[in-house]
């Protein structure tokens, strides 16, 4: 039986990526990654923006043979000025927010689901051991059944009853392996989506 009542993801270096027993999608994480990413640039956008120029031109005058030399420098400072630029600021910090939120729901939908899944994988084992418990006393009965019969004291009927219902319960319990099988197979595809 597996046991899950401790189970949480582990959160390893490289931009929070989330590695466990189920590798989450990345697309959560690069969603989340690029809303941040994305609130750093509008904010950079309307950040003062300074730049130094500086030029030099020599102009030589034949006639006269003389050169004048000329040198200018210059300081810029541009701050842009948008009167939209708080809500833009603002709607990409509710951008971040909705993709954490989003984001943790995602983890708790994938926690749930293998909890869920190895739940039943649990249940279905035990009704596969009280299965072969009933099997084993159904077998018992139809062997009962079938000496009383032959000791006329039950009918013909009582004897294909209680053999259809060990075949019925053989069959019953390949139906519980077989979705058993379908549990893990779910669970398996999961871990290597």
């Amino acid at each position: 039986m597996i046991d899950l009542t401790n189970f949480k993801p582990k959160v390893f270096g490289f931009f929070g990526k989330i590695l466990s027993l189920n590798p989450f999608p990345l697309s959560f994480t690069v969603k989340l990654l690029s809303s941040k990413y994305d609130s750093k640039i509008i904010r950079s956008n309307y950040l003062p923006k300074v730049s130094f120029s500086g030029s030099y031109n020599q102009n030589r005058n034949v006639d006269e043979d003389r050169s004048d030399y000329t040198y200018n420098y210059g300081l810029n400072l541009s701050l842009p000025i948008d009167h939209r630029a708080n809500r833009k600021i603002e709607s990409t910090k509710l951008n971040i927010l909705l993709s954490k939120l989003e984001y943790k729901k995602n983890i708790i939908a994938e926690r749930n689901f293998f909890k869920n899944k190895i739940n039943k994988i649990n249940t279905i084992a035990k009704k596969i051991e009280n299965k072969n418990k009933n099997i084993k006393s159904y077998e018992k009965v139809y062997e009962m059944t079938k000496s009383l019969f032959e000791n006329t004291l039950k009918t013909e009927n009582d004897v294909t009853t209680s053999l259809n219902r060990v075949k019925t319960s053989v069959l019953e319990l390949d139906i519980l392996k077989i979705e058993q099988q379908i549990n893990i197979y779910d669970l398996y595809k999961k871990l290597i989506k």
